[in-house]
């Protein structure tokens, strides 16, 4: 239900509503019709020589000359610990690692003393843990391992991941939603969001922003609703970007989001030329751009959540 009218106005789930915003019947349809891309067994990147990957990872793009230094030590001691756990590949020895239940912020902490051995730096201030971080992500960024979206999402995602998926993995992609985010009048909150979504998923399906699929967005917004996850991400806009990329290919049809209230004016009336972007807007994402107008008209909607009818 809606709380709060004009700027304050925010969507709250209805007392006693289960972990996840979207379940039952109508998200099991969905999910047959619109499946997420499954792990694939093997790909080029997570086959790569050790040597070879350590090589490419201290090379731009991964890597800048000026940071080159202090980087190969967070790298050499990353890969030198996945190289430790069995498998024939980067990602088959990440999966023996048993990190990827432990989340993006406390994977290192009950390795930390075999990730640190040989380097001339110890000890678990934030400076050394985080070069682990950032050098982890890096391996994440150039298609070295996918962790599960539990992991991206635990306790939220990377707070730099957007970036670096984007300088690493694919400029052009990112460089595109940027523009096309800016030119519908979104917010820089509300871009962030939705580059780091965009980013989330490259990082635990692999491929580029144009792979991207309905079933992907569908399964990352289930997640983002259940216990313990922090919603930093929203949706925001994503899906209808990569729609008006033609990601999704010539079928514009929207898909109706179980529990969602269709609103036809939203797109006409209070925010014009954010017809694609605000399909997965939620109303407390609008309330800041739409002032009392949204917020009064949204609560006579009965709407508890928004989505917008998109242009023909």
């Amino acid at each position: 239900m809606i709380v709060g009218h004009g700027p304050d106005a925010r969507a709250v789930a209805p007392a006693g509503a289960g972990p996840s915003r979207v379940s039952g019947a109508d998200m099991q349809q969905l999910h047959r019709r619109y499946p997420p891309r499954g792990l694939e067994p093997t790909w080029r990147a997570t086959r790569q020589d050790t040597d070879l990957l350590l090589a490419r990872m201290l090379e731009p793009p991964c890597t800048a000359k000026a940071a080159r230094v202090r980087r190969r030590r967070g790298l050499v001691s990353v890969i030198g610990w996945l190289a430790d756990h069995p498998g024939q590949t980067w990602q088959e020895r990440w999966q023996a690692s048993g990190a990827d239940a432990l989340g993006n912020a406390d994977w290192w902490r009950p390795s930390l003393d075999r990730l640190q051995s040989g380097s001339m730096r110890r000890g678990s201030s934030v400076s050394v843990t985080s070069n682990l971080r950032v050098s982890l992500n890096l391996l994440v960024c150039a298609d070295a391992i996918r962790p599960g979206l539990g992991w991206l999402l635990t306790p939220f995602a990377p707070h730099h991941l957007a970036a670096d998926m984007a300088r690493v993995r694919d400029p052009a992609g990112f460089a595109d939603l940027s523009a096309r985010l800016e030119a519908c009048g979104a917010s820089s909150t509300m871009t962030k969001s939705a580059l780091r979504r965009a980013a989330t998923i490259l990082a635990a399906k692999g491929g580029l922003v144009a792979d991207i699929t309905v079933g992907d967005c569908l399964e990352l917004e289930e997640l983002q609703g259940g216990a313990g996850m922090r919603r930093t991400n929203r949706g925001a806009g994503l899906y209808g970007v990569l729609h008006s990329m033609g990601v999704f290919g010539v079928d514009r049809q929207v898909i109706p989001w179980p529990g969602c209230h269709v609103i036809p004016w939203l797109a006409v009336d209070v925010l014009p030329g954010l017809v694609w972007c605000c399909q997965w807007w939620r109303v407390d994402d609008f309330a800041d751009l739409s002032g009392e107008v949204f917020g009064r008209r949204a609560a006579e909607a009965g709407g508890e959540d928004v989505l917008a009818v998109a242009a023909a």
